[in-house]
C-alpha cells in the first residue's frame, strides 16, 4: 500500500465518519447530546436575554413567528 493509497484511505474514512456522525444528530439529537454528555462534553448554555435590550428588534413580540406555524401539504391528483 502506497502512501497516496494510505492517504486517500484516511481522507474518505474521515469524510464517511463525520457525514455519519451529522446524520446521527439529525436522527437522534437528544441521543447525540446524552452520548456526548456521557464523553464529559458539557455544552455551552446560552444566557436568555430579555427587554428591550435583548437585540431582538422586536419589542413585546415574543409569540410564535407566521414562519414556526405548520401548514398542511396538499397534493393533488393529476389529470389525465
Amino acid at each position: 500500500m502506497s502512501a497516496y493509497d494510505l492517504l486517500q484511505l484516511v481522507i474518505i474514512g474521515a469524510i464517511v465518519a463525520l457525514s455519519a456522525w451529522t446524520a446521527f444528530g439529525k436522527l437522534a439529537p437528544k441521543l447525540r447530546l446524552r452520548l456526548l454528555a456521557a464523553l464529559g462534553y458539557r455544552p455551552a448554555t446560552p444566557t436568555a436575554a430579555s427587554g428591550c435590550d435583548s437585540g431582538c428588534s422586536s419589542c413585546n413580540s415574543c409569540g410564535v413567528s407566521r414562519a414556526a406555524v405548520e401548514q398542511p401539504i396538499r397534493f393533488d391528483k393529476p389529470k389525465h
